[in-house]
This record gives C-alpha cells, sequence and structure tokens, in this order.
C-alpha cells in the first residue's frame, strides 16, 4: 500500500515539474464546434427569434422495403430462435410455453435489424 502511494506521488511530482513546453509538442488545434458557435453569434446579431424548424414531408422521402425487411427478420429470426430454445434451453420444460416467448423475443429483434436494413434499400420508382 505504501509503496503504491509512493509511487504515485513521484509520479504526480514529477508531472508537475515538467516545463509545459515539454506536455504539449502537438500542433494546435482549432477550437471544437467553432463553426456552431459563428453560426448562433450571427443568428443572436441578426434576430432573437429562430427560424422555425422544417420537418421532412413524407412525400420527399424514398420509399423504402423497411417493412419488407422487418417482416422477413422477424419470420427467420422468430422460428429460428423458437427451434432453438426448444432443443436448449426449453428441453426440460415440455411445453409450448417458453419457445412461444422465445420465438416473440427473436422476432421482435429481427424485425428491427430487418427493417433498419430494408430500409438501407430503395424502391424502384
Amino acid at each position: 500500500m505504501t509503496l503504491t502511494l509512493l509511487a504515485g506521488l513521484l509520479i504526480l511530482l514529477g508531472a508537475l515539474g515538467l516545463p509545459t513546453s515539454v506536455i504539449a509538442q502537438g500542433p494546435e488545434l482549432p477550437p471544437v464546434f467553432e463553426t456552431q458557435r459563428m453560426t448562433f453569434r450571427a443568428l443572436r446579431q441578426t434576430s432573437d427569434t429562430l427560424p422555425p424548424p422544417r420537418l421532412m414531408d413524407a412525400s420527399v422521402a424514398p420509399a423504402t422495403y423497411w417493412v419488407l425487411g422487418g417482416v422477413l427478420g422477424a419470420t427467420v429470426v422468430g422460428v429460428g430462435s423458437a427451434v432453438m430454445a426448444h432443443d436448449g434451453i426449453c428441453a426440460d420444460d415440455g411445453g409450448v410455453g417458453c419457445p412461444l416467448l422465445w420465438a416473440g423475443l427473436g422476432g421482435a429483434v429481427g424485425f428491427i435489424g430487418g427493417a433498419l436494413v430494408g430500409g438501407l434499400i430503395p424502391k424502384s420508382p
């Protein structure tokens, strides 16, 4: 305990004794998010109110296969989870409740994953 404390104090004293030119030798970087600060300053100087938020129109958004991907993902992962649970976790149970629970959980996870992948595929016009 005392050896660890002594080593920590020596490291702290050594770090405090270093000159600043030795500590920071990298290039000087611009402040973080400087462009956003300039934007807000410009808004404050021109008016006291912010512009209204622009909502995306549904007719402008491209149609995707997110529903089809979600249904396919839920079916594949749900059935796979039920089969794996019936042969594994629920083997001692003997009922249908345990595999149905795993099918529902797997279906929910599969729907989310399938919808995310299907949302990346645009429908042709």
